[in-house]
């Protein structure tokens, strides 16, 4: 679904306050993704105390530029955790997920 300009910029400004809000962000890689995959990471990463989110890679790069952060993992079929409390609980959830699994792939942290 094509985004107008006007809600690009809504959403760059979302994407900004989730990243100054955050302590550290996860990016992770998603292939062959069902609803009750997404569903289950959802609800581990809400009870950790963040979120996760499926971002167009153009728009999180303009926030993370106007926020000072650089990353070279804005590649592919990207999700994108924020750990707004909670670094240690967020980072277990995403180890988790990602351990044996053909669905996810922790890209990077920061």
């Amino acid at each position: 679904m094509a985004f107008t300009k006007k809600k690009k910029g809504v959403l760059q400004k979302k994407y900004e306050k989730w990243l100054k809000n955050s302590q550290a962000i996860f990016v992770l890689e998603y292939t062959k993704m069902g609803m009750k995959a997404i569903d289950g990471l959802r609800a581990k990463v809400r009870d950790a105390g963040g979120e996760i989110h499926v971002v167009k890679n153009t728009l999180m790069e303009r926030a993370m530029k106007n926020a000072g952060i650089e990353s070279k993992a804005l590649v592919g079929t990207c999700m994108y955790g924020f750990a707004i409390n909670d670094i240690p609980a967020m980072a277990k959830v995403f180890g988790d997920v990602t351990k044996n699994s053909e669905v996810f792939k922790l890209k990077v942290a920061t």
